[in-house]
């Protein structure tokens, strides 16, 4: 199965459950076919950029961080490399 097809998965997977640790996210991504290693999960989260959210509750779990801007979504490594592109340096 291709990286896209394992990253979509991914965020499947964080969406519709509450997936604490890399182990975790390796067990239900192997529920699905998926045999990878936790260098590969490693790699997949920051891709993502997931982050640990916790809950009133103080449970830790994975989250995908979203930045929208009038419904679109902000990526600020993007809009930092657009922004140096832009000025002129005096």
């Amino acid at each position: 199965m291709s990286r896209i097809e394992r990253i979509r998965a991914i965020k499947e997977i964080i969406s519709g459950k509450k997936i604490s640790s890399q182990e975790e996210l390796l067990n239900e991504l192997a529920k699905r076919g998926y045999s990878v290693t936790q260098s590969t999960i490693s790699r997949d989260i920051k891709h993502l950029r997931l982050t640990k959210t916790r809950n009133y509750k103080q449970e830790e779990y994975y989250s995908i961080e979203s930045r929208t801007i009038d419904g679109k979504i902000f990526d600020p490594a993007k809009f930092k490399s657009k922004f140096n592109e832009s000025v002129i340096s005096a």
